[in-house]
Protein backbone atom coordinates (compact mmCIF):
# COMPACT_ATOMS: atom_id res chain seq x y z
CA UNK A 1 0.00 0.00 0.00
CA UNK A 2 1.04 3.46 -0.70
CA UNK A 3 1.66 6.06 1.75
CA UNK A 4 -1.05 8.07 -0.19
CA UNK A 5 -3.21 5.55 0.23
CA UNK A 6 -2.22 5.16 3.81
CA UNK A 7 -2.54 8.42 4.40
CA UNK A 8 -6.07 8.41 2.97
CA UNK A 9 -6.88 5.49 5.07
CA UNK A 10 -5.25 6.79 8.42
CA UNK A 11 -7.76 9.78 7.87
CA UNK A 12 -10.97 8.82 6.90
CA UNK A 13 -12.49 5.83 9.39
CA UNK A 14 -15.29 3.92 7.46
CA UNK A 15 -14.69 4.80 3.87
CA UNK A 16 -13.28 2.51 1.36
CA UNK A 17 -10.33 3.38 -0.52
CA UNK A 18 -9.26 1.22 -3.58
CA UNK A 19 -6.11 2.52 -5.88
CA UNK A 20 -6.28 -0.12 -8.03
CA UNK A 21 -10.07 0.41 -9.58
CA UNK A 22 -10.06 4.02 -8.57
CA UNK A 23 -12.86 3.39 -5.79
CA UNK A 24 -13.75 5.85 -2.93
CA UNK A 25 -16.76 5.71 -1.02
CA UNK A 26 -18.38 6.30 2.45
CA UNK A 27 -22.07 6.76 3.08
CA UNK A 28 -22.64 9.98 1.95
CA UNK A 29 -19.73 9.75 -1.25
CA UNK A 30 -19.06 7.61 -3.95
CA UNK A 31 -16.29 7.90 -6.39
CA UNK A 32 -15.65 4.95 -9.40
CA UNK A 33 -13.02 5.76 -11.71
CA UNK A 34 -13.80 2.29 -13.58
CA UNK A 35 -16.66 0.02 -12.29
CA UNK A 36 -17.02 -3.66 -14.10
CA UNK A 37 -19.72 -6.03 -14.48
CA UNK A 38 -17.40 -8.29 -12.55
CA UNK A 39 -17.41 -5.72 -9.13
CA UNK A 40 -20.77 -8.05 -8.07
CA UNK A 41 -20.30 -6.02 -4.72
CA UNK A 42 -21.15 -3.10 -6.52
CA UNK A 43 -23.42 -3.67 -9.37
CA UNK A 44 -25.76 -6.15 -7.97
CA UNK A 45 -28.35 -7.25 -10.14
CA UNK A 46 -31.87 -7.05 -9.40
CA UNK A 47 -31.43 -5.26 -6.33
CA UNK A 48 -32.69 -1.80 -5.80
CA UNK A 49 -30.58 0.71 -3.85
CA UNK A 50 -31.53 4.12 -2.22
CA UNK A 51 -29.29 7.21 -4.31
CA UNK A 52 -30.04 9.74 -1.30
CA UNK A 53 -27.24 11.73 -3.12
CA UNK A 54 -27.66 12.94 -6.39
CA UNK A 55 -24.95 10.99 -9.21
CA UNK A 56 -23.62 11.47 -12.46
CA UNK A 57 -23.79 7.49 -13.96
CA UNK A 58 -20.78 7.72 -17.35
CA UNK A 59 -20.90 4.62 -19.34
CA UNK A 60 -17.82 3.64 -20.85
CA UNK A 61 -18.30 0.46 -22.50
CA UNK A 62 -21.20 -2.38 -22.86
CA UNK A 63 -24.41 -1.73 -21.98
CA UNK A 64 -27.17 -1.81 -19.14
CA UNK A 65 -30.97 -1.52 -18.50
CA UNK A 66 -31.57 0.46 -15.10
CA UNK A 67 -34.89 1.49 -13.60
CA UNK A 68 -35.23 4.36 -11.64
CA UNK A 69 -38.10 6.09 -9.56
CA UNK A 70 -39.97 3.03 -12.13
CA UNK A 71 -39.13 4.47 -15.49
CA UNK A 72 -36.72 1.51 -17.02
CA UNK A 73 -33.53 3.19 -18.98
CA UNK A 74 -31.74 1.29 -21.77
CA UNK A 75 -27.86 2.30 -21.61
CA UNK A 76 -25.07 1.79 -23.43
CA UNK A 77 -21.37 2.87 -24.46
CA UNK A 78 -21.29 7.02 -24.63
CA UNK A 79 -24.47 7.28 -22.63
CA UNK A 80 -24.23 9.05 -19.47
CA UNK A 81 -27.39 9.79 -16.96
CA UNK A 82 -27.91 12.23 -14.11
CA UNK A 83 -29.41 10.92 -11.38
CA UNK A 84 -31.43 13.27 -8.58
CA UNK A 85 -31.27 12.61 -5.16
CA UNK A 86 -33.69 10.08 -2.99
CA UNK A 87 -34.02 7.42 -5.82
CA UNK A 88 -34.38 4.46 -6.18
CA UNK A 89 -31.72 2.48 -8.18
CA UNK A 90 -31.79 -0.93 -9.88
CA UNK A 91 -29.75 -2.57 -12.20
CA UNK A 92 -31.75 -5.63 -13.69
CA UNK A 93 -29.26 -6.63 -16.52
CA UNK A 94 -26.09 -5.99 -17.50
CA UNK A 95 -23.85 -7.08 -20.95
CA UNK A 96 -20.41 -8.79 -19.85
CA UNK A 97 -18.31 -5.96 -21.10
CA UNK A 98 -19.98 -3.48 -18.71
CA UNK A 99 -18.16 -0.61 -17.50
CA UNK A 100 -19.28 2.58 -15.84
CA UNK A 101 -17.83 5.87 -14.22
CA UNK A 102 -19.75 7.64 -11.47
CA UNK A 103 -19.35 10.43 -8.78
CA UNK A 104 -21.66 11.60 -6.19
CA UNK A 105 -23.08 14.91 -6.97
CA UNK A 106 -23.24 16.91 -3.63
CA UNK A 107 -26.80 18.19 -1.68
CA UNK A 108 -25.65 20.96 -0.44
CA UNK A 109 -23.06 23.33 -0.91
CA UNK A 110 -23.26 27.23 -0.04
CA UNK A 111 -24.10 29.06 -3.30
CA UNK A 112 -23.97 25.98 -5.32
CA UNK A 113 -25.16 25.92 -9.05
CA UNK A 114 -26.73 21.96 -8.45
CA UNK A 115 -30.04 22.30 -9.55
CA UNK A 116 -31.14 18.83 -8.78
CA UNK A 117 -34.26 17.62 -6.58
CA UNK A 118 -36.15 14.43 -5.26
CA UNK A 119 -38.62 15.35 -7.64
CA UNK A 120 -36.16 15.61 -10.70
CA UNK A 121 -36.48 13.32 -13.28
CA UNK A 122 -33.39 11.62 -14.34
CA UNK A 123 -31.54 12.57 -17.32
CA UNK A 124 -30.02 10.27 -19.95
CA UNK A 125 -27.56 12.37 -22.43
CA UNK A 126 -26.01 10.47 -25.72
CA UNK A 127 -22.35 11.76 -25.65
CA UNK A 128 -20.25 11.86 -29.14
CA UNK A 129 -16.75 10.80 -29.11
CA UNK A 130 -14.96 14.39 -28.08
CA UNK A 131 -18.08 14.69 -25.94
CA UNK A 132 -17.25 11.22 -24.02
CA UNK A 133 -13.71 12.01 -23.81
CA UNK A 134 -13.91 15.25 -21.84
CA UNK A 135 -16.35 13.34 -19.55
CA UNK A 136 -13.56 10.92 -18.57
CA UNK A 137 -10.83 13.69 -18.09
CA UNK A 138 -12.83 14.91 -15.81
CA UNK A 139 -13.10 11.85 -14.08
CA UNK A 140 -9.34 11.24 -14.48
CA UNK A 141 -8.75 14.81 -12.81
CA UNK A 142 -11.08 13.95 -9.98
CA UNK A 143 -8.90 10.71 -9.15
CA UNK A 144 -5.72 12.64 -9.25
CA UNK A 145 -6.71 15.21 -7.12
CA UNK A 146 -8.39 12.29 -4.33
CA UNK A 147 -4.68 10.64 -4.53
CA UNK A 148 -2.61 13.46 -4.10
CA UNK A 149 -0.99 14.57 -1.01
CA UNK A 150 -2.95 17.61 -0.36
CA UNK A 151 -6.22 16.41 -0.70
CA UNK A 152 -9.48 18.13 0.08
CA UNK A 153 -12.80 16.81 0.25
CA UNK A 154 -14.05 19.94 -0.81
CA UNK A 155 -12.12 20.22 -3.57
CA UNK A 156 -13.76 17.09 -4.94
CA UNK A 157 -17.24 18.63 -4.18
CA UNK A 158 -16.32 22.05 -6.54
CA UNK A 159 -14.61 19.53 -9.32
CA UNK A 160 -18.39 17.43 -9.35
CA UNK A 161 -20.21 20.71 -9.55
CA UNK A 162 -18.04 21.57 -12.52
CA UNK A 163 -18.42 18.54 -14.27
CA UNK A 164 -22.33 18.15 -13.27
CA UNK A 165 -22.44 22.16 -15.13
CA UNK A 166 -20.52 20.74 -18.41
CA UNK A 167 -22.88 18.01 -18.43
CA UNK A 168 -26.09 20.35 -18.03
CA UNK A 169 -24.67 22.47 -21.11
CA UNK A 170 -24.11 18.87 -23.23
CA UNK A 171 -27.86 18.05 -22.01
CA UNK A 172 -29.17 22.05 -23.03
CA UNK A 173 -27.72 21.73 -26.43
CA UNK A 174 -29.15 18.56 -27.43
CA UNK A 175 -32.24 19.41 -25.88
CA UNK A 176 -32.37 22.73 -28.32
CA UNK A 177 -31.35 20.74 -31.23
CA UNK A 178 -34.36 18.51 -31.26
CA UNK A 179 -37.69 19.54 -31.30
CA UNK A 180 -38.73 15.60 -30.78
CA UNK A 181 -38.24 15.19 -27.72
CA UNK A 182 -40.73 17.41 -25.99
CA UNK A 183 -43.44 15.52 -24.68
CA UNK A 184 -46.74 16.02 -24.52
CA UNK A 185 -49.96 14.37 -23.35
CA UNK A 186 -50.66 10.58 -22.02
CA UNK A 187 -46.67 9.96 -21.75
CA UNK A 188 -45.84 13.83 -19.82
CA UNK A 189 -49.24 12.42 -17.33
CA UNK A 190 -47.34 9.08 -17.18
CA UNK A 191 -43.75 10.61 -16.03
CA UNK A 192 -45.61 12.80 -13.41
CA UNK A 193 -47.83 9.93 -11.78
CA UNK A 194 -44.18 8.11 -11.52
CA UNK A 195 -42.87 10.97 -10.07
CA UNK A 196 -45.92 11.03 -7.23
CA UNK A 197 -45.53 7.41 -6.69
CA UNK A 198 -42.26 7.33 -6.21
CA UNK A 199 -42.74 10.37 -3.68
CA UNK A 200 -45.67 9.60 -2.37
CA UNK A 201 -46.60 5.98 -2.40
CA UNK A 202 -45.79 4.70 0.62
CA UNK A 203 -47.98 6.64 2.55
CA UNK A 204 -50.83 7.15 -0.44
CA UNK A 205 -52.45 4.34 -2.06
CA UNK A 206 -55.38 5.19 -3.31
CA UNK A 207 -55.82 6.13 -6.85
CA UNK A 208 -58.01 9.41 -5.88
CA UNK A 209 -54.73 10.34 -4.14
CA UNK A 210 -52.51 10.54 -7.79
CA UNK A 211 -55.79 11.35 -9.78
CA UNK A 212 -56.51 14.45 -7.54
CA UNK A 213 -52.79 16.08 -7.87
CA UNK A 214 -52.98 15.28 -11.71
CA UNK A 215 -56.23 17.01 -11.86
CA UNK A 216 -57.99 13.96 -13.67
CA UNK A 217 -60.45 11.76 -13.12
CA UNK A 218 -60.29 8.21 -10.92
CA UNK A 219 -61.35 6.43 -14.08
CA UNK A 220 -59.10 8.49 -16.61
CA UNK A 221 -56.00 7.93 -14.99
CA UNK A 222 -56.94 4.23 -14.66
CA UNK A 223 -57.45 4.02 -17.99
CA UNK A 224 -54.38 5.63 -19.30
CA UNK A 225 -51.81 4.54 -16.84
CA UNK A 226 -53.44 0.75 -18.21
CA UNK A 227 -52.64 1.80 -21.66
CA UNK A 228 -49.65 4.04 -21.85
CA UNK A 229 -47.84 0.88 -19.38
CA UNK A 230 -49.58 -2.30 -19.17
CA UNK A 231 -50.21 -1.85 -15.29
CA UNK A 232 -52.69 -1.01 -13.02
CA UNK A 233 -52.05 2.14 -10.56
CA UNK A 234 -51.97 -0.40 -7.70
CA UNK A 235 -49.53 -2.35 -9.44
CA UNK A 236 -47.09 0.47 -9.42
CA UNK A 237 -47.97 1.65 -5.83
CA UNK A 238 -47.08 -1.26 -4.57
CA UNK A 239 -44.13 -1.99 -7.07
CA UNK A 240 -42.63 1.10 -5.27
CA UNK A 241 -43.40 -0.11 -1.62
CA UNK A 242 -41.42 -3.15 -2.53
CA UNK A 243 -38.54 -1.56 -3.44
CA UNK A 244 -38.85 0.76 -0.59
CA UNK A 245 -39.47 -2.51 1.54
CA UNK A 246 -36.32 -4.79 0.10
CA UNK A 247 -33.86 -1.18 0.50
CA UNK A 248 -34.80 -1.19 4.14
CA UNK A 249 -34.46 -5.32 4.50
CA UNK A 250 -30.61 -5.33 2.72
CA UNK A 251 -29.40 -1.42 4.34
CA UNK A 252 -30.51 -1.48 7.73
CA UNK A 253 -31.03 -3.65 10.88
CA UNK A 254 -34.20 -2.85 11.58
CA UNK A 255 -36.64 -5.54 12.68
CA UNK A 256 -39.95 -6.86 10.53
CA UNK A 257 -42.11 -4.82 13.16
CA UNK A 258 -40.65 -1.76 12.82
CA UNK A 259 -40.21 -1.77 9.21
CA UNK A 260 -43.88 -2.41 7.92
CA UNK A 261 -44.91 0.25 10.84
CA UNK A 262 -42.38 2.47 8.51
CA UNK A 263 -44.46 1.50 5.45
CA UNK A 264 -47.60 1.66 7.23
CA UNK A 265 -48.97 -1.60 7.37
CA UNK A 266 -51.19 -2.12 9.93
CA UNK A 267 -49.28 -5.60 11.36
CA UNK A 268 -46.12 -6.95 10.14
CA UNK A 269 -48.61 -10.06 9.37
CA UNK A 270 -50.09 -8.14 6.66
CA UNK A 271 -46.47 -6.60 5.67
CA UNK A 272 -45.15 -10.33 5.76
CA UNK A 273 -48.34 -11.74 3.72
CA UNK A 274 -47.91 -8.32 1.15
CA UNK A 275 -43.95 -9.03 0.51
CA UNK A 276 -44.24 -12.38 -0.23
CA UNK A 277 -47.18 -12.44 -2.39
CA UNK A 278 -45.03 -9.80 -4.25
CA UNK A 279 -41.46 -11.56 -4.33
CA UNK A 280 -42.42 -15.24 -3.45
CA UNK A 281 -40.49 -15.06 -0.35
CA UNK A 282 -40.75 -13.95 2.85
CA UNK A 283 -39.16 -10.35 4.02
CA UNK A 284 -37.07 -12.86 6.38
CA UNK A 285 -35.88 -14.59 3.50
CA UNK A 286 -34.94 -11.69 1.25
CA UNK A 287 -32.45 -10.48 4.47
CA UNK A 288 -31.03 -13.59 4.62
CA UNK A 289 -30.19 -14.04 0.74
CA UNK A 290 -29.25 -10.40 0.25
CA UNK A 291 -27.20 -9.00 3.54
Amino acid sequence: MSKIVEEINKHREGQIFDETTGFLADKSFIFAKRITSQTKTLLRLNQPYMADNGRILHVVHGEATYTINLVEYNICQGDLIIIPPNSIVEVNSNSESYTLQAITLPNVIPNSTINLHPESESILIKLNSLDAKLINNYFDLIWQVIKSEGYQFNLINTLAEALYQNVMLLHNKQSSQNTEKKIKGKSLLIKKFFALVTQHGVEERTIAFYAKELCVSNCYLSIIVKQETGNSVMHWINRIIIYRAKVILEYSDKNITEIADDLNFSTSSFFCKFFKNATGITPTQYRNTHV
